[in-house]
């Protein structure tokens, strides 16, 4: 699996690690990629956190949205590549 882009925006960025730091405390989580695992806590915590503006700079939502998009990218690639792998094995005990 590949990283996710978090954000390109550093306050994006920012307001997610301070998000994040409140509700589990310190951490080295939000970076400008991450694992598909840590992408989907993210957007998990996000969901149940209260809407304030320094951790959602361009709001809650549009936040979440944006991370789910590139979340859905990224499982769309391992599922191809789930196909792609047996759809080889069954060429194989052809």
């Amino acid at each position: 699996m590949d990283s996710i882009l978090i954000s390109k925006s550093i306050q994006v960025r920012d307001g997610l690690s301070d998000m994040l730091e409140t509700a589990i405390g310190p951490h080295n989580i939000v970076q400008v990629f991450v694992p598909l695992q840590w992408a989907l806590f993210i957007e998990y915590l996000a969901k149940g956190a209260s809407d304030k503006e320094e951790w959602f700079p361009h709001g809650k939502w549009a936040t979440i949205q944006a991370l789910q998009g590139r979340i859905g990218m990224e499982i769309d690639k391992v599922w191809e590549g789930i196909l792609v792998q047996e759809g080889s094995e069954k060429e194989k005990t052809l």
